[in-house]
C-alpha cells in the first residue's frame, strides 16, 4: 500500500498507573476525510486528515534519517489486537528504493 507518511514514533516504558511496561509503534499517515452521517452526528470535509497506524519498532528504526513527508510502500500484516484484526505495518520501502529494484 502506497501512502504519504507524516513522521514514525517508537514509544516504551512503564505505565505510572499500573506498572505494567509497555511498548508500542505508530505510523502517521494521510487519510482521505470522509464525509457520513448518522440520525445525530454529521461529518464533512475535504483533503485529508493524520492516521495513526501500528508498526513494528523496526519501521521507525529503519526510517531514521528519512525527510518527512515521504511517500512510502508499506508492507501490512492483519494481526489480532483486542480481539480485533487491524493491520501492522512489518515493513517500508520508499518509492525510489522501489524503483531502483
Amino acid at each position: 500500500m502506497r501512502v504519504l507518511v507524516f513522521g514514525a514514533m517508537h514509544m516504551w516504558g512503564k505505565s505510572a498507573k499500573t506498572g505494567a511496561a509497555y511498548d508500542m509503534a505508530r505510523l502517521y499517515v494521510a487519510s482521505a476525510i470522509r464525509p457520513g452521517a448518522k440520525e445525530n452526528f454529521t461529518r464533512t470535509g475535504c483533503g485529508y486528515e493524520a492516521a495513526e497506524v501500528d508498526c513494528e519498532p523496526s519501521v521507525v528504526e529503519a526510517l531514521q534519517g528519512v525527510s518527512f513527508p515521504a511517500i512510502l510502500t508499506l508492507e501490512t500484516e492483519m494481526r489480532l489486537l483486542g480481539g480485533k484484526f487491524v493491520p501492522t505495518v512489518v515493513g517500508v520501502a520508499s518509492d525510489a528504493k522501489k524503483a531502483a529494484a
